[in-house]
């Protein structure tokens, strides 16, 4: 199909949204009294994004913006969790006890079900919650310990995403990247795990 037009680029890609084929026309779900059209323009478009995806690179690797959910791994729509190349900086860290959690607790008034959600976590993840400092400054504590329990959860089961030779701090647990040869939080040099 083609919408006409001498010399255009998209009729030439088949992607062309004026000439009835391609991704413009395919996107119209249909309106009222469109029956069974929208449905099978809907379907005609998933075959085409799941082909894209079959010969992307990036799809191969799990980070695709385009074709990984409807926004992309950075919006939530897919990629991969890619296991941490190395041991996770929890192995290597010593346990907090029962007084640090409670002592921690006391400093950072939170909500009771924050509390409840730290006291539960393994000790030695405690530990990093605990490293990662107080909670003084922030404009929510609650949300903010809850956000620190959920990424260094991330930490402790390998899903969180990692570039190759990215690093964890062994002293507070602060994602590093790979230049770093210190941490930029609290200056604790690099160790290998």
């Amino acid at each position: 199909m083609s919408c006409g037009k001498e010399g255009c680029k998209w009729c030439d890609r088949g992607e062309c949204w004026d000439s009835g084929g391609g991704k413009g026309k395919m996107m119209s779900l249909g309106g009222k009294g469109a029956g069974m059209k929208g449905k099978a323009q809907f379907m005609a478009m998933m075959f085409q994004i799941m082909q894209q995806s079959a010969n992307c690179k990036w799809c191969r690797k799990g980070e695709c913006w385009d074709h990984a959910g409807p926004y992309g791994p950075m919006k939530g729509g897919g990629g991969s969790k890619r296991k941490v190349p190395y041991d996770s900086p929890v192995d290597a860290q010593n346990p907090a006890s029962a007084d640090e959690v409670e002592t921690f607790l006391l400093l950072n008034p939170v909500d009771a079900e924050a509390e409840e959600k730290l006291r539960a976590l393994d000790p030695k993840v405690q530990k990093l919650v605990i490293n990662r400092g107080s909670l003084a400054d922030a404009r929510d504590a609650t949300k903010c310990l809850l956000g620190r329990i959920r990424q260094v959860e991330q930490i402790a089961s390998g899903t969180f995403p990692l570039k190759e030779g990215d690093w964890f701090c062994t002293m507070c647990g602060d994602h590093q990247f790979a230049k770093n040869t210190a941490c930029r939080k609290c200056g604790n040099p690099k160790t290998e795990i």
